[in-house]
């Protein structure tokens, strides 16, 4: 339970009363259960469209709502783990966003939009992929090649006598 549970149907919430409120428990509970109506401060334009992200390229997001004063946060997950952060965001309608290099290609990427001063104002996008700019076989084939070639230049050509002469003694001359 908490800020951030995602809407869903196979919600459960499980409680032991008797380990949490020691035995000196009856047996009789009254339970309430809140919830709030999420109606996003902002509504994020086309980003659904965009299942690819590729590093090192910039990306024009746009979104409508929320206030001019409102300050965003754009935090990169993959999967539950937080990446990075792109901070004190304006709220302007639209940024120009910088996935950087160090961000490792893969799947279940997704950002997460904050409100910087009231963390109840929230919105998920959608779960993306991440790629290389250049693919990694794009970077391999040509750093073969030369090595190929390297090896092939610097190896010996023709009839080379690679025995070694025997040493000459001081007096022999």
């Amino acid at each position: 339970m908490g800020l951030e549970v995602k809407p869903g149907y196979s919600k459960k919430i499980i409680w032991q009363p008797s380990r949490d409120l020691g035995d000196k428990f009856n047996g009789k509970v009254a339970l309430e259960v809140r919830s709030k109506l999420f109606i996003p401060f902002v509504n994020m334009e086309g980003f659904e469209e965009t299942e690819v992200l590729k590093r090192t390229r910039e990306y024009k997001i746009a979104w409508t709502g929320g206030h001019p004063q409102n300050v965003l946060n754009f935090d990169l997950y993959k999967g539950d783990e937080k990446i990075l952060t792109y901070p004190n965001i304006a709220n302007a309608g639209h940024y120009t966003l910088i996935v950087p290099a160090y961000v490792r290609p893969g799947k279940d990427y997704w950002f997460k939009v904050s409100d910087a001063k009231n963390k109840e104002e929230v919105v998920y996008t959608e779960r993306f992929r991440i790629k290389r700019k250049i693919p990694l076989i794009a970077k391999i084939i040509p750093m073969a090649v030369m090595a190929g070639a390297g090896y092939y230049f610097l190896q010996p050509k023709g009839n080379v006598d690679n025995t070694i002469p025997d040493a000459l003694l001081p007096d022999e001359k």
